[in-house]
C-alpha cells in the first residue's frame, strides 16, 4: 500500500480491520455514525461498505450490537482483528488514532456539561447548565427563563458557549477588580 495517503481503504477486508482495530480501543460501544466519524480519512472511505461490513461483523461474530444500535468488539473480534491490525497503513492508524482520542475528548467533556430547562416548585422555568469534571461541579449558571421553550434554547446556548463562560467567570473571580479596570 504505496503511495499518498488517500486510497488505503480499497477493499471491505480493509474496512472490517479499521473497525475491529477501532472497537478494540475504544472505551464505549459507538453507533454506525460514530464509528464513521472516526473512521473517515478520505474519500476512499466509503459510508456504505462500513455499513455493510457492520452486519458481517456480527454475524460473523466479532462484534456486537446493542438494541439501541451501539456496536462493541466481541474476544473473537479483539483476538482475531489484533492478528491483523498490522496490515493497516501507518497513515491511516496515525489518522484514526488522533481522531479516537479527539472523539474520545469531545465525549468527556459532553458528559460532563449538562445543561437543561428546569420547572421549579413555584412553575417557573430556568436555564441551568452544570459544568463537571472528575466528579467534581465546577459551574453552576442558572438563569430565569418565560417559559419552558425559551428555557431549553436558552440551555442550547449556554451549553454551547460553556466554556467562554466559564473562562470569564473564572477570570472575572480571580483578578483583582481595580486590575479590570485598569485594563
Amino acid at each position: 500500500m504505496a503511495g499518498s495517503t488517500q486510497g488505503y481503504l480499497h477493499k471491505k477486508l480493509d474496512v472490517k480491520v479499521l473497525i475491529l482495530f477501532i472497537l478494540a480501543r475504544m472505551e464505549t460501544p459507538l453507533s454506525a455514525q460514530e464509528l464513521y466519524e472516526v473512521a473517515y480519512q478520505d474519500d476512499s472511505l466509503n459510508y456504505f461498505t462500513l455499513l455493510e461490513s457492520l452486519p458481517e461483523l456480527v454475524t460473523s461474530g466479532h462484534l456486537a450490537v446493542d438494541g439501541d444500535g451501539y456496536y462493541s468488539i466481541t474476544e473473537k473480534g479483539r483476538l482475531q482483528g489484533g492478528q491483523v491490525e498490522d496490515s493497516l497503513a501507518v497513515p491511516v492508524v496515525d489518522k484514526v488514532t488522533r481522531s479516537m482520542e479527539e472523539f474520545k475528548a469531545n465525549r468527556r467533556r459532553a458528559e460532563n456539561l449538562i445543561a437543561s430547562g428546569e420547572q421549579r416548585a413555584d412553575g417557573s422555568w430556568y436555564a441551568v447548565l452544570r459544568c463537571r469534571d472528575d466528579g467534581k461541579e465546577l459551574m453552576t449558571l442558572s438563569l430565569l427563563a418565560p417559559d419552558e421553550e425559551t428555557a431549553g434554547k436558552m440551555a442550547a446556548n449556554l451549553r454551547r458557549e460553556s466554556s467562554v463562560l466559564y473562562k470569564s467567570c473564572m477570570e472575572m473571580a480571580i483578578t483583582d477588580p481595580k486590575k479590570r479596570e485598569r485594563e
